[in-house]
């Protein structure tokens, strides 16, 4: 089932044009906002990632937030136009995550090299600070998870991972790790956290690849690897005649139960993603698929989230497959009566590639990528 033939009862007319929204920034130059999160409140849609301003030549890391019907929410950013303005010194070409606090303020980082950057932003995503807390050159993407009144970040050096704990003024968590910085999977030259999210307590997971394979991390509030799970904190993740696997998404499910998508290449087949589930304590549930490895369709699988009665919405893409939206029941089985035997599959005119996707407290499902050299997002209805 494409939505083509499915148009008036799958996407939502109210969203953009027929369910459609090509987001078009001032200046209608280049952009890449296609990551979706929705604000502290939970009522407004915000997209994150890359723009293009006053130039066409000079990419600047940026958020953007949406009212209902799609159009930019013109109370939000410094010239209230919708986005957020780079800063006066603009150290990173793309925001590579947002960490949302209680408060309604957020920060965004990216990747920057030799820089670590914090930016933070208010509510009304108006600037406020910038500071570079690099102690080295970095070695992979950062990543932020927001924590109520306090957030993490999560980056890595040529020694192994780093993860730092600040305040929502920005300084540093003297109660976290060691002096606000905990350090992970040391030893390893190359570990890149793709992913983070919380658990149902204090503690939180981080997950991605470290040197040829993936890995699921648990650590508590203190900064410490959580030794109730998996092998002293950590899951290994290699799929079988893979050469590389990467943890791309992580969720833990309300039994407590942990959902991970992970991809792999290099193998006789090529590419391939797959969902797995680990126990509470991180071990391979054998519920979920008789404890196997679950197969995805196409070759990439991009971003996973959950829907309110916990079935798994999967985003993926594949040369053959193209672009599909896939949900699965919390055991693993196909949903068959969700689009055609459990897939969705989006035409090339809707949307180039897929990237994320989201759930909305009203339930629609919002899918979000990129058609040529704009943001392109599609919203479902519930």
């Amino acid at each position: 089932m494409t939505l083509a033939q499915t148009q008036t009862t799958e996407l939502d007319p109210s969203f953009g044009v027929n369910g459609k929204l090509d987001v078009r920034t001032p200046g209608n130059f280049r952009n890449d906002l296609s990551t979706l999160t929705l604000d502290a409140s939970g009522r407004r849609l915000m997209i994150h990632g890359a723009y293009e301003r006053e130039t066409s030549t000079k990419s600047i890391s940026g958020v953007a937030a949406l009212i209902d019907d799609g159009a930019f929410d013109t109370r939000f950013g410094d010239t209230q136009d919708g986005l957020t303005t780079a800063p006066p010194v603009n150290l990173a070409a793309s925001a590579s995550s947002v960490a949302k606090l209680a408060n309604g303020s957020f920060f965004i980082t990216g990747a920057a090299y030799n820089q670590l950057p914090l930016i933070n932003y208010d509510q009304d995503g108006k600037f406020i600070s910038i500071r570079d807390i690099a102690e080295g050159p970095q070695s992979s993407t950062p990543r932020l998870l927001g924590m109520d009144d306090k957030f993490l970040l999560s980056t890595s050096n040529r020694s192994g991972g780093v993860v730092y704990r600040r305040h929502a003024d920005g300084e540093q968590d003297g109660s976290f790790g060691n002096a606000g910085k905990a350090i992970f999977l040391t030893g390893n030259s190359f570990v890149s956290t793709l992913h983070m999210a919380r658990s149902a307590g204090t503690s939180f997971y981080l997950a991605g690849e470290v040197g040829n394979d993936g890995f699921i991390l648990r650590m508590n509030a203190s900064g410490e690897l959580d030794q109730g799970f998996a092998d002293g904190g950590v899951y290994a993740v290699r799929m079988i005649d893979a050469r590389y696997t990467a943890c791309r998404r992580v969720i833990e499910l309300a039994n407590g139960k942990i959902v991970a998508l992970i991809n792999s290449s290099g193998s006789d087949n090529g590419a391939a993603c797959y969902l797995m589930c680990l126990t509470a304590t991180g071990q391979i549930d054998l519920t979920f698929n008789r404890g196997e490895p679950l197969r995805v369709p196409g070759e990439v699988g991009e971003d996973m989230t959950l829907q309110a009665d916990g079935e798994i919405l999967v985003a993926h893409r594949g040369v053959m497959t193209g672009n599909k939206l896939t949900r699965y029941f919390p055991d693993g089985e196909l949903d068959i009566e969700f689009g055609s035997e459990g897939s969705i599959t989006f035409t090339d005119e809707q949307i180039g590639f897929v990237k994320s996707v989201m759930v909305q407290p009203d339930g629609k499902i919002v899918v979000g990528g990129t058609s040529g050299s704009i943001t392109t997002l599609l919203r479902l209805m519930a």
